[in-house]
């Protein structure tokens, strides 16, 4: 699971002045801020989903992911409260068994989890705040 933001070059902008460092530090700013409110947002049962996430940027985009296979159930739902709308039924086994917290528990089916959205939210946040990111790094820029 991953998502990006992302600066494309202008060709009518110069990069070589201030617009280009306002550019940048927005970048870094707004990137920086989505990975830690995708932390932080993101359940932390063992620590090891939240501890997953990954930040890589260059001059034009921020890429933030998660590379454990499970995020995207997390961040979509699944069963009732995914895409299927169904409870979520043994496919060859006659039940489903699986451990949370050293319990083994064996059951028929099980309703699915409910979607957390740490990045749907947080792009929403993020996008909320833009605004007043662009006014703060346009005047310490310019000064």
């Amino acid at each position: 699971m991953k998502f990006e933001i992302n600066l494309k070059k202008n060709k009518d902008i110069d990069y070589s002045n201030k617009s280009s460092k306002i550019q940048k530090e927005m970048l870094n700013k707004t990137g920086l801020k989505a990975y830690t409110s995708v932390k932080d947002k993101t359940p932390k049962r063992t620590g090891e989903l939240r501890g997953a996430w990954s930040m890589t940027k260059n001059s034009q985009q921020v890429k933030i992911q998660n590379k454990l296979p499970y995020a995207l159930y997390l961040e979509a739902g699944t069963g009732i409260y995914g895409n299927r709308g169904a409870p979520i039924f043994p496919k060859t086994a006659p039940f489903l068994q699986f451990e949370i917290d050293g319990q083994i528990i064996r059951t028929l089916s099980v309703k699915g989890i409910k979607p957390v959205k740490m990045a749907e939210k947080t792009i929403d946040e993020i996008e909320k705040q833009l605004p007043v990111l662009w006014s703060e790094t346009i005047e310490r820029c310019m000064k």
